[in-house]
C-alpha cells in the first residue's frame, strides 16, 4: 500500500476512514485481533448470560500450509510432519431464535 491511500480509497466512504485504517495498520498492537473483537466478545457473553440455554457447537480443522515455503511460525499439524495450524471454532447459538 502506498502512502497516498489510493489503494484503500475505493473501499471507504471518505478520507477519514482511509486515514484511520492506515493509522491502525501503522501501529502494531501485540493482540490487535483480540482488541478488535473485545466489544463483540463482551456483548456475546452478556447475551449468553441472559439465556437459560446456550448451545456451543464446536469444529476443529487442521490447515496445511506446507506448500508456502517462505511462511514462518508454522507448527507440525500431524505425525507426517505437515506444517500449518490448528483451527478450533465455536459458535454460540441462543435458544430457538438462533441468534448468536
Amino acid at each position: 500500500m502506498g502512502s497516498s491511500g489510493e489503494e484503500l480509497r475505493p473501499k471507504f466512504e471518505g478520507w477519514a476512514q482511509v486515514h484511520g485504517t492506515y493509522r491502525l495498520l501503522a501501529h502494531p498492537v501485540p493482540n490487535r485481533l483480540g482488541a478488535l473483537l473485545a466489544g463483540h466478545k463482551e456483548r456475546t457473553l452478556e447475551r449468553m448470560a441472559a439465556e437459560s440455554l446456550v448451545l456451543l457447537p464446536q469444529e476443529h480443522h487442521s490447515l496445511n500450509y506446507g506448500g508456502l515455503k517462505q511462511t514462518q511460525g508454522l507448527g507440525k499439524i500431524n505425525h507426517e510432519g505437515s506444517l500449518g495450524l490448528h483451527l478450533h471454532s465455536t459458535l454460540a447459538v441462543l435458544n430457538a431464535r438462533g441468534f448468536p
